[in-house]
């Protein structure tokens, strides 16, 4: 079973968010009704925005990025019902850390990228993946899951461990980046071709294999 880092401070190291890598989580709601947020979009979650409850629905229903990497979560885990429910309980357990944002995110991101481990070659919803990328000063290569959200995500999975990381604004490619520990992790790919930076260790070249 895979050891999993949450890209976030070390409060963000909640029990129910550091047992991301068991196959937990709620069933797919797919006719949730939405709810208009406050930049005038409407916004469905995989669970019914109008009795949201709890600071972590709440949230979804307020951010249209991580709602559609909830209703993906969902999407990709609908056939798992008991896990679903699980992953789900350990979502909302997010509104008691101190990182709520960072904590739903992670959860979201790994799941899809735990899930997508299982059908790599699903091309039905915003998820894409695990890619396979070689790195220098890697003995094995990264497994790597984007999630092409609103703003965009993606999961990175390292000898075991995987980190979920935010994308930001770069000027060329995709670049994302999230903190461990207090310290940042970074994976900036452009056409095939990545850079990864990870605490403790030099700038890694990666190449799509």
């Amino acid at each position: 079973m895979r050891g999993i880092l949450i890209v976030s401070v070390a409060t963000l190291a909640l029990t129910a968010c550091e047992q991301k890598a068991a196959d937990n989580r709620v069933a797919a709601n797919a006719g949730a009704p939405a709810v208009e947020a406050s930049t005038g979009r409407t916004i469905t979650a995989s669970f019914d925005c109008n009795a949201a409850r709890g600071q972590a629905q709440e949230l979804v229903c307020a951010d249209a990025n991580l709602a559609a990497m909830d209703r993906e979560a969902a999407r990709l885990g609908a056939s798992d019902a008991a896990g679903q429910a699980a992953w789900g309980q350990e979502r909302d357990a997010c509104g008691k850390a101190d990182e709520l944002r960072l904590c739903v995110m992670a959860n979201a991101a790994l799941r899809i990228h735990d899930l997508r481990s299982s059908v790599p070659d699903d091309a039905g919803g915003i998820s894409v993946g695990p890619v396979a990328f070689a790195c220098n000063g890697l003995s094995k290569p990264l497994a790597v899951t984007f999630i092409n959200s609103d703003q965009g995500a993606v999961a990175v999975e390292s000898n075991g461990q995987t980190v979920a990381l935010d994308r930001a604004e770069a000027a060329s490619g995709a670049r994302y980046v999230g903190r461990w520990n207090g310290e940042e992790w970074s994976f900036w790919e452009h056409g095939g071709e990545a850079t990864l930076t990870v605490p403790g260790k030099p700038e890694m070249t990666c190449i799509k294999s």
